[in-house]
């Protein structure tokens, strides 16, 4: 959440000032959302008339504290990726909505399969980067040991 977000942003911050050629890539986890933490939101308040509003503030405050988080993290950063773990999940079991869905999986393990079809979409993605930053200094370590 905010806090996280801002931590992170004054941490990039910071690094910006003191390593000015390291580049930076942040990525931004969408947190994970279920219906039971929807529930939970509105049962520790008292159902009155204003509970639709109680319930509408707490949206706009949610999305307030996003769009600043995605700013304070993509303006601070050399590349930015945000990425959603129930959007992993739905994007590896194929599913497309929620309406007319058969099965029906436990937050834990939509949590678990979402997470590791991202740690596995991450390990691909800067799979050519790890290569490269290696095989560049294998190779000018053997450049400057071989005889000229």
């Amino acid at each position: 959440g905010g806090f996280h977000a801002g931590l992170a942003t004054s941490l990039l911050e910071e690094l910006s000032e003191e390593c000015r050629s390291a580049g930076r890539f942040v990525v931004m986890v969408d947190p994970f959302s279920s219906a039971s933490n929807n529930n939970n939101d509105t049962a520790n308040h008292p159902t009155n008339g204003r509970t639709g509003n109680h319930r509408e503030l707490n949206h706009f405050r949610k999305c307030l504290n996003a769009g600043l988080a995605m700013h304070g993290l993509s303006s601070n950063s050399d590349a930015f990726l945000p990425v959603s773990i129930d959007g992993a999940y739905r994007a590896l079991r194929g599913k497309r909505g929620t309406s007319g869905e058969c099965e029906v999986s436990s937050p834990n393990r939509t949590l678990f399969e979402g997470s590791a079809a991202l740690s596995l979409a991450l390990e691909a993605s800067t799979l050519f980067y790890r290569f490269h930053r290696h095989s560049s200094r294998t190779s000018s370590s053997s450049s400057s040991s071989s005889p000229r």
